[in-house]
């Protein structure tokens, strides 16, 4: 993908942002207008007006939420492909279609700069997006993890654990309070929800309602994937993320586990 489109990705996220040279250069303007006569007066006015016409251009440059949208599905593609590399798979013992997981991410941001915007369709987006895609081999469940940053389309924090059929005690779906250190959280998320930082407790957090879903081993290891957290996304100007994927991609996994531990998991379909 070209820079110039990653760059109207940020800029998807700042839209409201008008560049602060430009914010500048036009309240200049303004004041040369009131004080200045003559040719000092139109050079004003002229530049006034081309202020404001870099600001109109600006803001209608941005993405829409469709190419926004377009672009995380091909980030994602070329992730499955990676999130194999990563844990060491050959596509030939893949034995089902792999399920995606994509969820907010406001921890272990990797450097990357954190964005959030509520669409024109009311829908929630964020960068960086917490991606988790999970592959089923004959005896184990591989999971693939990163922080993906839709500004340079990189994955971060990339980790990836492996968890036997017959090895795994629970699959569960929890809705639960969940704490954050607030020195965890990326100042741009403290700014957007001020609420966040005035409720801490002993510098902790507390955000209640995020759902989580939890894959869990015999032995007490277990991976953790939040799916949502609606309470935090209203305090950050509200909206709904698209949950309808991660259900699906949730459906199937508890689906997967429980034929193979049943010793009948299916061929790979498109449907799947």
């Amino acid at each position: 993908m070209h820079e110039v489109t990653r760059s109207r990705i940020s800029q998807y996220f700042q839209s409201l942002k008008l560049p602060e040279w430009l914010l500048v250069a036009a309240s200049v303007a303004v004041l040369a207008l009131l004080t200045a006569s003559g040719w000092g007066r139109l050079l004003a006015a002229a530049a006034l007006v081309g202020a404001g016409a870099y600001g109109y251009r600006f803001l209608a440059s941005s993405p829409i939420d469709a190419e926004i949208d377009s672009v995380v599905a091909m980030d994602i593609a070329a992730l499955e492909k990676r999130a194999l590399a990563r844990c060491h798979l050959e596509e030939s013992e893949v034995r089902a279609n792999p399920q995606v997981i994509v969820g907010p991410r406001y921890r272990r941001l990797g450097g990357a700069e954190f964005g959030f915007r509520r669409g024109e369709d009311g829908k929630a987006r964020f960068t960086p997006l917490h991606v988790t895609i999970v592959n089923f081999t004959e005896h184990q469940l591989v999971v693939y993890q990163c922080a993906l940053d839709l500004t340079t389309g990189k994955p971060l924090n990339e980790e990836s654990d492996e968890f036997f059929y017959n090895a795994i005690a629970n699959v569960a779906l929890r809705c639960i309070a969940y704490t954050y250190d607030g020195t965890e959280l990326d100042p741009a998320i403290l700014q957007g929800a001020p609420a966040l930082a005035e409720s801490a407790v002993n510098g902790k957090i507390q955000i209640a309602g995020a759902d989580f879903f939890r894959l869990t081993t015999t032995a007490g290891s277990s991976v953790e994937i939040m799916l949502n957290e609606p309470k935090l996304i209203e305090q950050l100007s509200g909206g709904e993320m698209n949950m309808a994927p991660n259900d699906a991609a949730v459906s199937a996994i508890y689906r997967l586990v429980r034929e193979k531990q049943l010793g009948a998991l299916p061929v790979r379909s498109p449907t799947i």
